[in-house]
């Protein structure tokens, strides 16, 4: 579970290779005035201990916040997979379980995704 910050959350889901990604995704986010509105998550599946650096590394250079979370699938969904679908696509199954049940609102971003509208607007949203 994580610890909650702020009143929202913004969570995106990823495999190594779409890290960088998820990075640029949030940043766009803190950029558009999320980073008062929402605590960051990047829940990621199979990272290496590089990825990890290299993530925590572009935090630091570009002054942000957020948690990367390691996934895990539940055998009963690997078993059930359909080979076209990433294991990051699965992995958006178990937010329930990752996520702190008190947040206002959660806002799931897909990792290929800029935010170009202001974080306030999507967060007020009815």
């Amino acid at each position: 579970m994580t610890f909650k910050t702020k009143p929202n959350a913004i969570v995106t889901f990823c495999t190594p290779n779409w890290l960088p990604f998820a990075a640029c995704t949030l940043k766009s986010c803190v950029e558009q005035g999320g980073a008062d509105l929402a605590d960051f998550y990047v829940v990621a599946i199979g990272l290496t201990e590089k990825d990890r650096a290299d993530f925590q590394t572009f935090l630091s250079k570009h002054k942000l916040s957020a948690t990367l979370i390691e996934g895990i699938l539940p055998h009963e969904l690997i078993a059930r997979a359909p080979q076209r679908f990433s294991a990051a696509a699965f992995l958006r199954l178990t937010l329930a379980q990752i996520l702190d049940h008190t947040y206002a609102r959660v806002l799931y971003l897909d990792s290929d995704i800029l935010q170009l509208a202001t974080i306030a607007q999507v967060l007020n949203y009815s």
